[in-house]
C-alpha cells in the first residue's frame, strides 16, 4: 500500500475522499427521499455529512483544509463535491412548499452550505468534544436563513 501512496497523508486523504463520495450518494437518495419541512430536511443532510466529519479525526481534517487552501490537493475534486453539496441543497430548496419564487435557489444553495461549512469550520477549530451543539446551531442557522420565506 504504501508503494502506492507517497504517503500515509497521501492513503488517508485517498480514504476520505471514498467517504465523501459514498457520503455523496447518500445524500443524493436523502434529498430524494426528503419529505420534511425544508429546515428539517436541510438538519437532516447536514446531520449525516456531519457524521461524516466526525468519523475522522479533526487533525486530519485541519490537514486537508491546509492542503485545500494551499493548492496542494487538486482542486477538481473539491468543486465536484461543492457541486454536488449545492445542488443538494437547491433540490431541497425547490421542492419546499414554502419557495419563494422571487428567491434565487442557486443562492439559497450557497447560503445554506455555507452556514453548514462555517459550522464545520468552527467544529474543526474547537478542541471540544462533538455534541448535539453543532446541529442545534445549523438549526437556528438555517430556521434564519429561511425565516424570510414564510
Amino acid at each position: 500500500v504504501y508503494n502506492y501512496f507517497s504517503s500515509k497523508s497521501d492513503l488517508l486523504f485517498k480514504l476520505l475522499l471514498s467517504s465523501i463520495y459514498d457520503a455523496l450518494k447518500r445524500g443524493d437518495k436523502m434529498v430524494d427521499m426528503a419529505n420534511a419541512p425544508l429546515v428539517e430536511s436541510m438538519v437532516a443532510l447536514s446531520a449525516h455529512y456531519f457524521e461524516l466529519f466526525y468519523t475522522f479525526r479533526k487533525d486530519l481534517w485541519r490537514e486537508i483544509l491546509v492542503r485545500l487552501f494551499s493548492g496542494e490537493i487538486e482542486q477538481t475534486a473539491a468543486e465536484e463535491i461543492s457541486a454536488r453539496l449545492l445542488a443538494q441543497f437547491e433540490l431541497l430548496f425547490e421542492a419546499a412548499p414554502s419557495r419563494q419564487r422571487h428567491v434565487d435557489g442557486a443562492l439559497f444553495a450557497r447560503t445554506a452550505l455555507s452556514a453548514m461549512m462555517t459550522q464545520f469550520i468552527v467544529y474543526v477549530r474547537s478542541e471540544r468534544l462533538v455534541s448535539d451543539r453543532d446541529i442545534d446551531e445549523l438549526r437556528a442557522r438555517f430556521e434564519l436563513l429561511t425565516s424570510g420565506l414564510a
